[in-house]
């Protein structure tokens, strides 16, 4: 495949990617206890919470793709990614928050280095995503932009409710 093709995944990548930092750098110290969705007792999830979340599905959906790109089969069958999720952004609870946007940052790197690496055939490698659905590796590295999106989105969302 052309580079073009490469170049408009990185471009999708890096817009949503600077969408989530132009969220993260707008916040206060107080914006990081904030209620994320509105109702909060079911989800129990700040700002914060969410932010933990963006770096460990980072790091776990890089490695999906890349176990992918290989021919290996990443997820077991009786994975739970709701328990997963919660379990992970509780692992973070005491991890401060810059280390938190340090580690997505380390990570969006380690995405663009990925796709500089693989080659482009590769990219059309199919395997089982943890919510169930099976994409491409290039479906991994589009649901990952489109996953840092939405949760800044909800972010954003969430500061506007409390403004």
């Amino acid at each position: 495949m052309p580079d073009a093709y490469k170049a408009d995944i990185r471009a999708y990548i890096e817009t949503n990617h600077q969408d989530l930092l132009n969220v993260t750098a707008s916040l206060k110290p107080t914006d990081f206890d904030l209620p994320v969705y509105e109702d909060h007792e079911l989800h129990g999830w700040r700002v914060k919470s969410v932010i933990a979340h963006l770096a460990d599905a980072a790091s776990g959906m890089l490695h999906s793709a890349r176990a992918i790109a290989a021919g290996e089969d990443p997820v077991p069958p009786d994975f739970d990614l709701t328990r997963w999720n919660k379990r992970s952004v509780q692992k973070a609870a005491d991890v401060p928050t810059e280390l938190l946007l340090d580690r997505i940052e380390q990570h969006h790197h380690e995405w663009m280095q990925f796709l500089d690496e693989i080659p482009s055939s590769h990219l059309h490698h199919r395997g089982r995503h943890a919510r169930g659905d099976v994409l491409s590796v290039e479906g991994f590295m589009r649901r990952y932009a489109e996953h840092e999106a939405d949760h800044a989105s909800e972010i954003r969302n969430a500061l506007r409710r409390h403004q």
